[in-house]
């Protein structure tokens, strides 16, 4: 079985030097922070940290509260960073912000004759960098788009997610977020009351899907068909476009093996958990899922190691074992009584 040694935890710094350097020195002791992997004890090494975590703090007092990632930062041959990069290239092209060796940008595929091309599903089990990819794609999507455009305007990206928790762990908004989306939260099926947005509602929104270059979801697996259907509704609205999403690029993160949706069908499912018939809606909404066409995996986990990462796919997979239940217990028989270890 595989141990866990203290330095594998990392180690809190501790300076007492006294040049150029002090002031950054003293800011990193103030903040707490600590390093992640040991060969951080050297001095240089440790500068150059802090300067990437004040960047950091800087862009958060900026409104963003998110990781300054660029491509550069997913590092390794390994097969989960390999993995990454393949999707982060891939829908930087489908956007038309990958360059060639001299440096000229791409065209993208806005004359395609399908928009279902500009979109981009990721699958991946949870710890397989999803998160880590989207924070990588937020930065590069911004940078590249103000270099191709030869502007110092700020584009917007859509970052979403179908619950509160899980978009302030992207340091983005729900899809019913009264800024964003816009994903009418009930009487999903009533076309009449929530077809439209109206009036200055829909100004506005058309003014930010205007600048918006593209739309980041994530947890796919907690959004309901209908939920898709008004997405797909609502950028039709904002940009005006009569095409799937608005034709809009779209990259889609999320682990079918986690949470369904409450009280609506998953996007995979042509009927109903109770094998009924879609309602219009919801089944124009799975349509559009089932029609998306670009597909990258990432399946390496890299949050977990050993015997635990393989039980945790297990567990995920509907295939626990007697022995993986029996590694719980006398992990956690401290706190069970007596007669709950039996």
């Amino acid at each position: 079985m595989d141990t866990l040694d203290k330095k594998d935890f990392g180690e809190r710094i501790d300076f007492d030097s006294k040049d150029d350097d002090d002031e950054l020195l003293q800011w990193n002791k103030d903040h707490s922070h600590t390093v992640r992997f040991n060969q951080y004890n050297d001095r240089e090494l440790n500068i150059k940290y802090i300067k990437e975590k004040h960047t950091m703090i800087k862009s958060d007092e900026k409104g963003e509260s998110r990781k300054v990632l660029r491509l550069s930062d997913i590092v390794g041959t390994d097969k989960g960073s390999i993995q990454q990069r393949e999707v982060v290239i891939s829908f930087l092209k489908i956007c038309g912000l990958w360059t060639d060796e001299e440096g000229n940008f791409i065209d993208s595929i806005e004359s395609a004759n399908d928009s279902y091309d500009k979109i981009l599903l990721v699958p991946g089990p949870a710890g397989t960098g999803k998160s880590f990819v989207i924070d990588v794609l937020y930065t590069e999507l911004k940078e590249r788009w103000m270099k191709k455009n030869l502007s110092s305007d700020n584009p917007e990206i859509l970052v979403c997610a179908p619950t509160g928790k899980a978009a302030l762990a992207i340091g983005g908004y729900t899809i019913q977020g009264s800024d964003d989306l816009k994903v009418p939260v009930e009487k999903l099926d009533d076309v009449e009351r929530n077809n439209c947005l109206k009036g200055s509602t829909l100004t506005a929104f058309q003014a930010r899907i205007m600048k918006t270059i593209s739309v980041i979801l994530d947890e796919f697996s907690m959004i309901s068909s209908k939920q898709m259907f008004w997405i797909h509704k609502r950028l039709q609205e904002g940009s005006r476009k009569d095409l799937p999403f608005g034709g809009m690029p779209i990259i889609i993160f999320g682990d079918p093996g986690q949470i369904a949706p409450v009280g609506g069908s998953s996007l995979w499912l042509s009927k109903t958990v109770t094998k009924r018939h879609l309602d219009p809606i919801a089944l124009l909404g799975h349509q559009h899922y089932t029609r998306v066409k670009n597909v990258l995996y990432l399946t390496q986990v890299r949050r977990q190691h050993g015997r635990f990462r393989d039980m945790l796919l297990r567990l995920r997979d509907g295939k626990f074992t007697h022995e993986d239940w029996s590694l719980l217990l006398n992990k956690c028989c401290y706190e069970m009584m007596s007669n709950e270890k039996k």
